[in-house]
């Protein structure tokens, strides 16, 4: 039950995204935004599968984003066995994870049980993942609707979760206003496929520290979905978030 509830945790806030801009996080929504989210048919059913690759337009995973800054790859990441010099890149000044190299890495970084195995749909770098011979391993019947038996499975002796099947697990799962962006053909940065809701890019803009990497230019309101459209220059990551630490990448 521990190991599943560390994998869930790393899952639902995608650590190995590595940004420094939270710009997926489940924060509380701006008070502007929408209370409700709804389905393909307005009450929160399961919304079509989109056939075919996503087009960059509708895609905020290479966006510029906010990232530690760095001289060499060993400023970069916590120190963990899976997340040290040898698994980032430093481009640029800028920390760009490569995720796991190894089951080794992963077994110290966490405990027995772990792997390391690619992320599902490959977007994203690979990650540990608990190991399993079944989808029974990889949920338990308590899970969160966003974790549960039909948003896992077991793959090459890995567990995956494959996100959001429908806007109302988006909805008890993230808060109000969030919805399944996947199902509407697009790719967001949060690893469950929920995205906030939107009429306007304000509605996308979330409580924040103060900085302005958050602020609605960096979002598009696209078919009532939002998007970030990435940051715009380093001042305003530093400004943001570690005390002038990061960088725009």
């Amino acid at each position: 039950m521990k190991q599943l509830l560390i994998l869930l945790a790393l899952i639902f806030f995608g650590l190995t995204a590595c940004s420094a801009d939270d710009d997926s996080s489940s924060e509380a929504l701006n008070p502007e935004a929408s209370d409700v989210a709804t389905g393909a048919d307005g009450d929160g059913a399961s919304n079509a599968d989109v056939e075919g690759p996503v087009s960059d337009e509708r895609s905020e995973l290479n966006v510029p984003h906010c990232r530690f800054a760095c001289e060499t790859p060993a400023d970069c990441g916590t120190g963990s066995a899976d997340s040290d010099a040898d698994n980032f890149l430093c481009e640029d000044g800028a920390c760009i994870p490569l995720g796991c190299n190894s089951e080794t890495e992963c077994v110290q970084s966490f405990t027995y049980g772990y792997t390391c195995a690619e992320y599902p749909g490959g977007q994203r770098p690979p990650m540990c993942q608990l190991q399993c011979d079944n989808a029974e391993r990889c949920t338990t019947p308590d899970a969160p609707a966003l974790f549960d038996a039909d948003n896992v499975a077991c793959v090459d002796g890995a567990c995956q979760n494959h996100g959001c099947n429908n806007d109302q697990e988006c909805a008890e799962g993230m808060g109000r206003g969030w919805i399944c962006a996947t199902k509407r053909g697009f790719e967001v940065s949060h690893s469950t496929g929920c995205s906030l809701r939107c009429d306007t890019p304000l509605d996308c803009v979330r409580r924040s520290n103060g900085g302005t990497a958050a602020d609605a230019d960096k979002y598009t309101c696209m078919e009532g979905v939002c998007l970030f459209t990435g940051c715009k220059s380093d001042s305003e990551c530093a400004n943001a978030e570690n005390g002038g630490r990061t960088v725009c990448h």
